[in-house]
């Protein structure tokens, strides 16, 4: 291997000691504190076996990213790792490839590396502080990164088109990122719906110049990032965490955070004497383990009252050619959770990729499963005396 990294180490203000590799082993290592960087050695090639890099994760809180290197071979007098892993927080494999053939000093064009024509011209990226290296390595390794969020106050739709519910909005910015979400206004709570980065600010800034009041609790609709990592701003502004309550641990590094939890058999209701808000688990969810929806409804519907369900990458009815794409195992997981709950077929879908609302009648025909004729008095969870 190259001496270069552990040449550059030795010049600069390090130390050495024994570093946990992971599964409770103690490997020898020298840290570069110029660097930031940490090598680990095999004890028994004494060749370098994980570089790591450090950083702070807006859900797991301080974090390494390890770049695994093993099955050395020797080419023209250099040692070259053949395997290659990226291992997040010593646990998670995020890639893993292999070095088929390594050829030294290949005949190469001068100009193979320039790049294309018309680039900017070389030089440091610009940090943002609003931005860990943490998120901005997770989209680009999963070539999703598209740059900085873009939304803004000035141009969002704050609407109430649900018949009778004004105290529901919905919010989507059109400069964003396509990510739609809703806010409830009770009597005593303000309940925010997903919890997308980014966005965040701007929603917690929203409610208070147009509510007079602040976020206090804050439902993220599963863990995956795109729709929880901007649950650590909801919690510095003093809202309180809706979660599972096997998905605590989860999100137990997130400074501050108080949690109110509901389980896979007890949904929680955020309600006062004109709405509801029922979140329900939606226990063996094949997309997540902590997934679920959020029915809203009037405090006691009646057969012809309106009633709308709040859901994540189930079912995404705005994408382009939606209907050709959906994944139909998750969407019929999704359609037979609200049949068992009773959930109206007549229904509003709010899809948090989207904007507005979609007939749920359109997903049941576009699944071709039957479904019964269960209207907003129906629901399983409804507050009406008559089903407490």
């Amino acid at each position: 291997m190259s001496p270069k990294l552990l040449s550059t180490i030795l010049l600069n203000n390090y130390s050495t000691s024994l570093e946990d590799a992971g599964m409770g082993l103690k490997l020898p290592a020298v840290h570069d504190k110029t660097l930031d960087l940490t090598v680990l050695f095999d004890p028994d090639t004494k060749l370098p076996y994980i570089i790591r890099s450090y950083e702070y994760h807006g859900i797991y809180g301080n974090s390494t990213q390890d770049l695994v290197v093993y099955n050395y071979t020797t080419v023209d007098g250099v040692k070259f790792p053949g395997r290659f892993k990226t291992i997040y927080n010593k646990q998670h494999i995020l890639m893993d490839y292999q070095v088929d053939t390594v050829i030294v000093n290949p005949d190469l064009d001068p100009k193979v590396f320039d790049g294309p024509q018309g680039q900017d011209a070389t030089s440091y990226p610009t940090r943002d502080s609003s931005y860990d290296f943490s998120e901005i390595g997770e989209w680009y390794t999963n070539y999703l990164w598209s740059g900085a969020y873009r939304g803004t106050l000035a141009n969002i739709s704050a609407t109430t088109p649900l018949p009778n519910m004004p105290e529901v909005w919905f919010l989507n910015f059109p400069d964003g990122t396509g990510y739609q979400q809703v806010v409830v206004e009770f009597e005593n709570e303000v309940l925010a719906i997903d919890c997308p980065p980014h966005q965040s600010h701007l929603v917690l800034q929203w409610a208070k110049e147009t509510l007079g009041k602040a976020i206090t609790h804050v439902w993220p609709s599963h863990h995956h990032h795109d729709h929880a990592l901007g649950l650590k701003d909801y919690i510095a502004a003093g809202a309180k965490a809706v979660v599972l309550d096997q998905a605590q641990e989860y999100y137990s590094n997130i400074p501050g955070i108080q949690f109110v939890t509901y389980s896979a058999d007890k949904p929680i209701a955020f309600k006062d004497s004109r709405n509801q808000v029922t979140i329900v688990h939606l226990e063996g969810s094949a997309h997540a383990f902590d997934q679920a929806y959020a029915a809203i409804t009037p405090i006691c519907p009646t057969e012809n009252s309106t009633m709308a369900v709040f859901e994540a990458d189930y079912w995404n009815p705005h994408f382009e050619n939606a209907d050709f794409f959906v994944d139909h195992t998750e969407a019929a997981e999704f359609l037979n959770k609200l049949s068992k709950d009773q959930v109206a077929k007549s229904s509003l879908v709010i899809p948090a990729h989207g904007v507005g609302t979609d007939p749920l009648t359109h997903l049941i025909d576009l699944l071709g499963l039957p479904y019964p004729s269960y209207s907003a008095k129906d629901f399983k969870y409804s507050a009406c005396p008559s089903k407490i």
